[in-house]
């Protein structure tokens, strides 16, 4: 197969940073409440993850297991 003809990556310019940003932002921008309740649930659910060892911990303590 002869790939000699084909455009590479480096041959398009690549939209800067900026472009990019603004380009996601009007994606998301009419569903930016869900994405805001989905990034609150996200925030919500890891702390949980890192508080159920303190609570574990509380109730072995508690329970005098160990």
């Amino acid at each position: 197969m002869n790939t000699a003809s084909r455009p590479s990556m480096t041959d398009a310019a690549s939209p800067s940073a900026r472009e990019t940003a603004k380009a996601l932002y009007a994606q998301v921008r009419p569903h930016r409440w869900v994405v805001a309740l989905g990034l609150l649930c996200a925030l919500v659910g890891a702390a949980g993850g890192l508080l159920q060892p303190l609570a574990t911990k509380a109730l072995v303590d508690r329970r005098g297991f160990a």
